[in-house]
């Protein structure tokens, strides 16, 4: 494994959780979290700075990608599933 990440970061781990799960799960951009930050907390968190934070985790865990990757398509078959899903639209 790489250095830890925390040696690089001084955003806490819970953070950076937080930061990851609401932007790729929840579809909450940068600029919004930033807004959220601010309102709730009062505290200001640079895009920019998230922006570098999300990046460097995503390097951080490459070598884990890497060897799911490889068990998936070494096991000569892979099904995926591809039943469409429709979001309702929150004006609706």
């Amino acid at each position: 494994m790489p250095e830890k990440l925390q040696e690089r970061c001084i955003a806490a781990p819970g953070l950076l959780a937080q930061i990851i799960v609401s932007k790729h799960c929840d579809r909450q951009p940068l600029y919004r979290q930033q807004q959220i930050y601010h309102k709730r907390h009062g505290g200001y968190l640079p895009r920019q700075s998230m922006a570098r934070w999300v990046g460097m985790a995503a390097e951080w865990l490459r070598p884990i990608y890497r060897q799911i990757r490889t068990g998936v398509m070494a096991g000569g078959y892979m099904q995926v599933d591809e039943t469409p899903i429709r979001f309702k639209s929150e004006a609706s």
